[in-house]
């Protein structure tokens, strides 16, 4: 992966990033600078299914990288029935409860109502808080994880600075989509347990990363 940029800094380079506007995208989030003052790099952390953005937002601070002001994200649509958790797209059937099987159109389009909103905070990051796409790095968990693969393998900004999913994998849906450009050229780790029950097999899981 693409190395976090640290530098030796300069007295005009502390806290040359401006802090996002929460007025400027439809995703909540909390941000916090980097603790060294130096806000040369983006991590921007997501979630997984039923979680919300205050874990993250605390391991973000925990991690202390250096240079590297933290963002996390909080997915758009509320989990039915459960209060305080959310969902990045539609996951469960509302009349059985079941989850929702690639064969549902609802889960892709929840995903690409996703990836528009994704797409909006990322220009406004770069335009207005000065973060260069080639230092915005992504930490996604599960349906987190996905969400970050879609993002820069299917988002409008390019040359982003790479991507750790942890148990997550582009949609089985997602095969057929058609990335832009030439794809992404960056690097990708995605990890996961080999008796992970609800992923699967580790034979699954590299099928999967080869659509990638």
């Amino acid at each position: 992966m693409q190395s976090i940029n640290v530098q030796q800094p300069s007295a005009s380079q502390r806290n040359k990033a401006t802090p996002p506007n929460a007025k400027k995208t439809k995703l909540q989030f909390d941000y916090s600078p980097s603790q060294d003052g130096i806000d040369q790099n983006l991590l921007i952390l997501l979630h997984g299914l039923g979680d919300s953005k205050a874990p993250f937002a605390k391991l973000g601070q925990q991690l202390k990288l250096p240079q590297t002001a933290t963002l996390s994200v909080q997915a758009p649509e509320p989990v039915p029935y459960l209060e305080g958790c959310y969902q990045w797209f539609p996951s469960f059937d509302m009349l059985t409860g079941d989850l929702l099987t690639p064969a549902n159109p609802e889960r892709m389009k929840g995903l690409l109502r996703t990836r528009q909103m994704m797409d909006e905070m990322l220009q406004h990051l770069i335009s207005d808080c000065g973060f260069n796409p080639s230092n915005i790095f992504f930490f996604g968990f599960s349906q987190g994880g996905t969400v970050a693969l879609d993002a820069v393998c299917f988002g409008k900004v390019r040359n982003l600075g790479g991507v750790v999913s942890i148990s997550g994998y582009l949609l089985e849906e997602q095969r057929v989509d058609r990335k832009l450009g030439d794809g992404y050229a960056g690097y990708i780790l995605i990890t996961q347990g080999e008796k992970d029950g609800t992923i699967g097999s580790k034979a699954e899981a590299e099928k999967r990363v080869r659509t990638i």
